[in-house]
């Protein structure tokens, strides 16, 4: 029966993204279906939003849209400081509705057409962003790290801080920057990895 799940929830994953993609065919930035993707299902935890294998899809989509067309696109790459020592902490219950608080939150945050979140992996969560460039990506960054922040979550086990907070990393495509999906995405990492070793709380771009 596990596995005739597993079967199941990869098969519905795969109609996901063929539905979003035959969407977005006409070059446009559409959203996935509400009713195909639910927003957010609160017993589910992070299960509630956009899997990888969604991401992955809609970014090689979107930045072969970009590409054609000579468009922005930006990804924001964010994690939770000290997740691990806030699990330690308050247990698995209070760190599952405290990251449902956290999705709530971000996903109330972008509701333009083509604007995807979604879950990256571990405690990572992604946006991906077409026609947006670098600075006001920074921008949407610092407008998500403002919004947890102001959420006032304690988190008994930062270095950083008394309440929960994150740190971003922020990578773009320009008419005259281009890269593959992968590279994108590895450029987000290494910007949100540029954040942590910085001291964690911060947006960063990899240099800043």
């Amino acid at each position: 029966m596990v596995y005739i799940g597993f079967v199941l929830a990869g098969i519905l994953s795969l109609v996901i993204v063929w539905f979003y993609l035959q969407r977005k065919g006409d070059g446009r930035s559409v959203p996935i279906d509400d009713n195909l993707v639910p927003r957010l299902v609160i017993s589910k935890g992070i299960d509630g939003i956009a899997n990888r294998v969604i991401y992955d899809a809609v970014l090689q989509k979107e930045v072969g849209r970009a590409t054609r067309h000579l468009r922005e696109l930006s990804v924001l790459l964010f994690k939770i400081d000290y997740f691990e020592q806030y699990m330690s902490a308050v247990g698995k219950q209070l760190s599952e509705d405290s990251l449902t608080e956290i999705i709530i939150k971000v996903d109330s945050m972008f509701k333009r057409g083509g604007d995807l979140f979604a879950h990256h992996g571990g405690d990572e969560f992604a946006v991906i962003m077409p026609d947006i460039n670098l600075q006001d990506a920074k921008q949407q960054g610092e407008r998500i790290r403002q919004s947890i922040k102001s959420l006032a979550i304690e988190h008994p086990a930062s270095e950083v801080s008394g309440f929960i907070t994150i740190s971003i990393g922020v990578a773009s495509l320009d008419a005259e920057n281009r890269m593959a999906a992968s590279e994108l995405n590895s450029a987000a990492s290494s910007a949100l990895l540029h954040a942590v070793s910085h001291g964690c709380n911060r947006v960063s771009t990899g240099e800043t």
